[in-house]
C-alpha cells in the first residue's frame, strides 16, 4: 500500500469523511472525494519517483526504479482522470477551491531549502484539501471561510509535525532523538489547544476538535515508538496513524450523532 502510494491518499480520504460527517453534512457525493484522493495520489507518487531519480538511498529507492516504467504510465492515467474530473466530473466551481492547495504548493517550491517553510506549505496545503468535499457542498462557505476555519489551522499544524516527525526519522540517533523532544513539546501544546477550542467551539464541531486530539494522541505514541521500531517500519505506519483517528472520530461522535 505504501509503496504504491495509497497511504497518503487513504489519510486525505478519512480527514475529509470526518470533515463531512462530524461537521453534519447531510449530503456528499463521491466525486470530490474522488478528485481529492486522485490528487493527493498524483502528488505523492510524483514527488517519491523525483526523490528516487535524484536519491541513490532510500527505502523506496530500489522498487520505484524497478517499476518506474508501469509506475509512470499509471501516473498518467491517473492525471488524465483527474482533470476529466476536475473540469466535467466534479464541475467548474471547484477549481476556486482548488487554487489555495495549488498557490501553497508552489510556494514550497520557493522555500524547498526550507524544512519547516515547505513542511508548512505541504501541511496547509493537505489540511484544506481535506476540507474541500464537506466545503463544497456546504451552504455559502466560500474557500476563504474554509481557510480561515479553525480546525483547518489545527490539522496543518498537527501535519507539520507529522512530516518534522517523519525527517527526524533519517537523520542520525542523536538529532533524531532532539527533534522527537521538539515535535513532542509542539503535541503538547496542539493537544491543549485542541481541547480548549472543544470547550469553547459551538456544539456542532466540538468533534471535530476532539478527533483532532486523538490524532494528536496517536502522533505521540509513534514519536515514543521511535527506538523500537526499525526505519522502514517507521515508514510504513506513519501515515496509518493519521488515518486511524478520524475513522475513530467517526465511530466515537458521528454514529452516536456528536455530542451535546
Amino acid at each position: 500500500m505504501q509503496l504504491w502510494g495509497l497511504d497518503a491518499p487513504a489519510a486525505a480520504l478519512c480527514w475529509a469523511l470526518a470533515y463531512a460527517a462530524l461537521l453534519d453534512i447531510p449530503m456528499i457525493t463521491s466525486a470530490p472525494l474522488l478528485l481529492l484522493t486522485s490528487a493527493v495520489w498524483l502528488f505523492t507518487i510524483s514527488k517519491r519517483l523525483y526523490c528516487a531519480a535524484v536519491r541513490r538511498r532510500g527505502w523506496y529507492v530500489l522498487f520505484y526504479r524497478s517499476h518506474i516504467a508501469p509506475l509512470t504510465l499509471l501516473t498518467l492515467c491517473v492525471l488524465a482522470a483527474t482533470l476529466w474530473m476536475l473540469f466535467y466530473y466534479v464541475g467548474q466551481i471547484v477549481i476556486s477551491y482548488a487554487l489555495v492547495p495549488v498557490v501553497l504548493l508552489a510556494l514550497s517550491r520557493l522555500v524547498y531549502r526550507n524544512d519547516v517553510l515547505r513542511g508548512f506549505c505541504y501541511a496547509t496545503a493537505f489540511a484544506y484539501a481535506c476540507s474541500v468535499p464537506a466545503g463544497f457542498y456546504s451552504v455559502f462557505v466560500t474557500p476563504l471561510d474554509l481557510l480561515l476555519f479553525r480546525p483547518t489551522w489545527y490539522l496543518a499544524l498537527l501535519m507539520l509535525l507529522y512530516y518534522l516527525l517523519r525527517g527526524s526519522w533519517q537523520l542520525e540517533e542523536g538529532s533524531a532523538r532532539l527533534h522527537g523532544v521538539l515535535v513532542s513539546v509542539g503535541l503538547v501544546l496542539l493537544f491543549f489547544c485542541c481541547l480548549f477550542g472543544a470547550w469553547n467551539a459551538p456544539v456542532h464541531e466540538r468533534p471535530l476538535y476532539l478527533t483532532l486530539a486523538i490524532a494528536v494522541a496517536c502522533l505521540e505514541v509513534l514519536v515514543r515508538l521511535r527506538p523500537h521500531l526499525s526505519h522502514d517500519a517507521l515508514f510504513s505506519v506513519g501515515w496509518l496513524s493519521m488515518a486511524l483517528p478520524p475513522l475513530l472520530g467517526i465511530f466515537l461522535f458521528a454514529a452516536r450523532g456528536g455530542l451535546v
